[in-house]
């Protein structure tokens, strides 16, 4: 019901993020998935580290942005 309720203002949310958004409606499991696959990253190379950390706190903090006049 969240996620449905979410999926429903997908282009206000993608609008306020910034860029697409991966919906993933997940029927047979307990939970479903709104994600933003970082490209060009991993945690293989620690001397990348420090920028990866940089990429995810910043889309983290879009994404709570454009979820949360949804909650």
């Amino acid at each position: 019901m969240i996620f449905d309720s979410f999926f429903a203002h997908r282009e206000d949310i993608k609008k306020v993020f910034g860029e697409p958004l991966e919906w993933e409606r997940l029927d047979n499991k307990r939970a479903s998935r709104i994600r933003k696959t970082l490209q060009n990253s991993g945690w293989k190379d620690p001397d990348r580290w420090e920028s990866i950390i940089e990429l995810t706190v910043e889309a983290m903090i879009r994404f709570e942005k454009a979820l949360r006049q949804h909650i």
